[in-house]
């Protein structure tokens, strides 16, 4: 038998992202019908900056891009991609940069 999700009742959803940055934890609140766009959305909010290209948010063992998934709702995203509650954020580096000096 199906489960029909448009009739479960929405549940509080917490996610906690591990900085690779910095080392500290953020913990995410919202909905279960919230977008993953909006734990995105306060991830960025609780850094204190914006979205960069090469930034990496990944979620649990087999490092599923979350950006890939930003218009799936929550449920959705653990139900059909990654069920783990927490992410690892990496911002983007730039890449290392080698200068000779002569």
């Amino acid at each position: 038998m199906e489960t029909n999700v448009a009739n479960q009742k929405p549940h509080t959803v917490i996610i906690v992202v591990h900085n690779e940055d910095t080392g500290k934890s953020i913990k995410l609140e919202g909905e279960s019908t919230d977008l993953v766009q909006s734990f995105i959305t306060k991830l960025y909010e609780a850094l204190r900056t914006t979205q960069k290209p090469d930034d990496r948010l990944r979620c649990g063992g087999a490092q599923v891009n979350v950006f890939s998934y930003a218009n799936l709702s929550i449920s959705d995203f653990e139900r059909n991609h990654c069920s783990a509650h927490e992410w690892v954020f990496a911002g983007a580096t730039g890449g290392a940069s080698c200068s000779r000096f002569r």
